[in-house]
């Protein structure tokens, strides 16, 4: 309500008599409103070129206005500049200026000497900026527009603030509550801790006699990948008809993009990998062979699909084992929950293999690009062979970054997005599954402090990406490994 009146309020001239001297009246005062700090500012020149100034903000002013309603106020003191009833007296180390002297209106006002600016100067500028007002009012009526829409814009801020400090009082009103919840917990659970202490004294001596503070050694007797292929053939044992299922079923979902023959999700809810009657069908370390379907397989290359209601009727014939399970991570392929560590073990360690496969057939890579289905599988075995097993950047790991890369590109429409090429998109995929490749389980630090040959070789920069790289092109140069044929 004040800022909206002094808004109102027009730059004040008076003159009034010196105390000090006879004669004419010897000083000028102005009141001016200034709009950006909310205050008025009075101000009062003596022959001296001395300036009295007070800055009134809106404490002052309602102290000045007493009961008057804030548009009576300012009006009172426009009708006193305008008729001269102003007065000005001296003060301890100032003047008085009175507005309106000796009615019930009065307004007294304390001005203090400045010494920071001439007072003519002052007064000067103020009559210039009067005078531009009056000149040309449209350029100041656009100002004072925009300091109302701040004004407005900081009582909102204001606003949101005053909610966000009221929140986090309840908040730290809440966690001091809490405090004082968990330290009364303190004594039960201090003496649950005892007990447990007590309980754990009561071990075997076997148990007892072990060296706690001997570091523990990474169980490698389950090694992560298969030992790698030194010649033909160039592939590892695989479950053709696992890979018979899955190229089945990818290749239904390339020919019907639609959805109109989507092949059905595995059947019968998944099996506990854990359950004693479920087998892996690879554990005899040896390729099991399909049986022979109805009528002749069609679809071209190494591995000969089931299309259609063939491939329905194979998906429903499945016992619940390890190929069950495999076709149900599978189903999952889209998902980000794809189950590399449930592949890994009903696979005899072939999650890298059989997922490369499968997501090439997903992308319909090898008929794209016209690579020999044959070459694919000598390069992905080739490829899962060259991990080490080491506790992490195993091939099992490198199983799981090439589906992240599939899901990312195609669910998570990075290829639409980033209008990713077929091309961008093979060699992400296989990037993804060779971004490891035959690491040695020591990090590039490693290297460069023992000054390695790799370290040597790579001059310290980037030396397992470098090398993991290096060593799959070297791969590929055989004939029956190039995956980069066509």
């Amino acid at each position: 309500m004040m800022y909206s009146e002094l808004s109102r309020l027009p730059p004040l001239f008076a003159a009034a008599h010196d105390p000090k001297l006879a004669g004419n009246d010897t000083i000028k005062v102005s009141c001016i409103p200034r709009l950006e700090a909310q205050e008025l500012v009075v101000e009062a020149v003596d022959i001296h070129n001395n300036l009295f100034q007070a800055v009134l903000g809106e404490k002052e002013l309602s102290t000045l206005r007493a009961d008057q309603t804030w548009p009576g106020f300012f009006n009172s003191m426009m009708q006193g500049f305008y008729s001269g009833a102003v007065k000005i007296a001296d003060a301890d180390q100032g003047l008085t200026c009175t507005v309106n002297p000796g009615k019930s209106h009065e307004a007294a006002i304390y001005l203090r000497k400045s010494n920071d600016q001439s007072g003519t100067a002052a007064l000067v500028n103020h009559l210039i900026t009067f005078y531009q007002v009056r000149s040309d009012p449209g350029t100041y009526e656009k100002r004072l527009e925009d300091l109302i829409k701040k004004e407005k814009e900081a009582r909102c801020s204001l606003q949101e603030l005053t909610q966000e400090e009221a929140h986090l009082k309840t908040t730290m009103t809440f966690c001091e509550q809490q405090k004082v919840k968990l330290h009364s917990e303190l004594p039960k659970l201090d003496s649950e801790l005892k007990e447990l202490l007590l309980r754990c004294e009561g071990i075997s001596e076997g148990a007892a006699a072990l060296e706690r503070d001997a570091p523990l050694e990474p169980d490698c007797e389950g090694c992560l990948t298969r030992i790698p292929i030194a010649g033909p053939p160039w592939h590892r044992k695989y479950d053709m008809t696992v890979l018979r299922l899955i190229k089945s079923k990818f290749t239904i979902l390339n020919n019907n993009p639609r959805g109109k023959h989507r092949p059905s999700q595995t059947p019968s809810p998944p099996l506990d990998p854990t359950s004693p009657q479920v087998s892996s069908p690879l554990s005899a370390g040896s390729p099991i062979e399909p049986k022979s379907p109805e009528g002749p397989p069609v679809g071209g290359g190494v591995i000969q699909p089931w299309l259609g209601a063939e491939f329905e009727r194979q998906l429903r014939a499945l016992p619940e084992d390890g190929r069950h399970l495999i076709m149900k991570v599978m189903d999952k392929s889209d998902k980000w929950d794809y189950d590399v560590w449930t592949l890994q073990d009903f696979t005899d360690k072939g999650a890298l293999f059989y997922t490369a496969y499968a997501l090439f057939i997903r992308w319909n890579f090898l008929q794209k690009f016209g690579i020999d289905e044959q070459i694919a599988i000598n390069f992905f075995s080739q490829v899962e062979a060259g991990y080490h097993p080491n506790p992490y950047h195993n091939a099992m790991h490198g199983a799981d970054v090439l589906h992240i890369v599939h899901y990312i590109c195609l669910p998570g429409k990075l290829k639409e997005v980033a209008r990713l090429t077929e091309e961008d998109c093979l060699a992400a995929l296989v990037a993804g599954m060779i971004h490891d490749y035959d690491h040695p389980g020591l990090n590039n630090s490693f290297h460069v402090k023992v000054q390695s040959f790799l370290a040597t070789l790579y001059n310290d920069r980037s030396i397992l990406e470098n090398h993991h790289c290096a060593e799959v092109f070297e791969l590929v140069k055989h004939p029956s490994l190039n995956l980069f044929h066509s």
